[in-house]
């Protein structure tokens, strides 16, 4: 399977992130059996184009090993990735 240049760009910036985020949560004493994300697209007044534009909300929730939920993150993008 190949990948274009920009999508392996992608997984690093993720990779990133997310052992960023695992070592903050090595400090944490949650556990999470499930980490999900979901998005939804929202039409919002982009400002500086003076229109209104679709734009995607990503939302990370984990499950917590006592079936608990806690939103881990939110991020809002042109699209999702």
């Amino acid at each position: 399977m190949a990948f274009r240049r920009s999508a392996m760009s992608g997984f690093r910036s993720v990779n990133v992130r997310l052992h960023r985020w695992l070592a903050q949560s090595s400090n944490n004493s949650t556990c999470f059996v499930y980490v999900y994300l979901d998005a939804t697209y929202v039409h919002v007044r982009d400002d500086a184009l003076g229109q209104v534009v679709s734009r995607a909300v990503v939302v990370a929730t984990g499950v917590t090993c006592e079936d608990g939920r806690k939103v881990l993150g939110v991020d809002v993008g042109d699209y999702e990735d």
